[in-house]
This record gives structure tokens, sequence and C-alpha cells, in this order.
């Protein structure tokens, strides 16, 4: 009988272990998904959208940082930093700002 209770608490000390794991995925934007969308924060006009090349995902973590180059017209490519500003379970928000505003005309 104790081979049997301590199955039994061992699977349910397995499924414990696995629910708590479970819940502590950690969210992340791919660097489609934060081009694409850091294109849309960064247009003027919604049918004119500039170009946006990030060197990777981005990490849903408060402070979390990535870089990327925005096409700013004439050929000029010009650095900008996405950081995260929050996160709301899945939703991941982040600004996205020029590294040298003095650089990005009009």
């Amino acid at each position: 009988m104790n081979r049997l209770v301590s199955r039994a608490g061992i699977a349910a000390i397995a499924a414990v272990v696995l629910a708590i794991t479970g819940c502590s995925t950690s969210v992340e934007l791919s660097q489609k998904q934060l081009e694409d969308g850091s294109s849309t924060q960064l247009a003027l006009d919604p049918e004119h959208k500039p170009e946006v090349r990030c060197d990777g995902g981005l990490k849903g973590e408060v402070g979390a940082t990535q870089k990327c180059k925005v096409d700013v017209g004439g050929g000029r490519w010009v650095d900008y930093t996405a950081t995260v500003t929050k996160v709301d379970g899945k939703t991941v928000n982040w600004d996205i700002k020029a590294d040298h505003p003095e650089q990005v005309s009009g």
C-alpha cells in the first residue's frame, strides 16, 4: 500500500511541476512582428509605411531592447531602438525611437 501512495504522490507532484512550468512561458515578438509593428508605429501615413529591419525579435520583458534600422528615404537608413514599455499577458507594447533624432528629417 505504501508503494501505491508513493506512486500517486509522485504523480501528483509531477502534475504540479508541469502546471507551474507551463505557466512560466515567456512572451516574445518575432523579428517579423517587431518590424511590421514598428513600421505601423512610425508611419505618418498608413498608406506609406517605412521599411524597418531589426536584428532579431524582442523579448517580452519591460525594458528589453532590440536594435533596428529604418529607411527614412533617399537611400538613408537610420538606427532606431525598440524598447518594451508594458507586458500584459501575451500582449507586448513597445516604443521605437531614433537613436539620433537629428538624423530624421520631417
